[in-house]
């Protein structure tokens, strides 16, 4: 049992706000995707289309699995001090999918 009167942070509470934080992110691309479905059959070239909207769905699905796992390895490491918390490598590809998302729907904007 941990000592609880040495924690200058309450366990979880950072690492839930931060789990929401992503979830939210990913829920914006399943929007995007769905967004940019409904301007897939009035394109000149629907295939062209659809590519960013399966990349947006991909995306957000990858996001909310990810981010589910990084959730539970976090919690298991704030709790088991023995274990390293992750690096930065998701937040970063994370932070580059949506630049290169919100690219995509710009783009898709002004070619529909």
């Amino acid at each position: 049992m941990h000592d609880t009167s040495n924690f200058l942070f309450d366990i979880g509470a950072q690492n839930e706000r931060t789990r929401l934080a992503w979830t939210r992110t990913a829920l914006a691309f399943l929007t995007g995707s769905a967004v940019l479905f409904r301007g897939v059959p009035t394109a000149d070239n629907p295939a062209v289309a659809a590519i960013p909207t399966v990349l947006c769905l991909v995306v957000g699905v990858v996001l909310l699995t990810l981010s589910h796992r990084r959730y539970g390895h976090n919690q298991r490491a704030l709790k088991d001090t023995s274990l390293h918390m992750p690096d930065g490598v998701f937040p970063a590809l994370a932070a580059i999918a949506c630049v290169f998302g919100g690219t995509i729907a710009v783009g898709m904007v002004f070619l529909i």
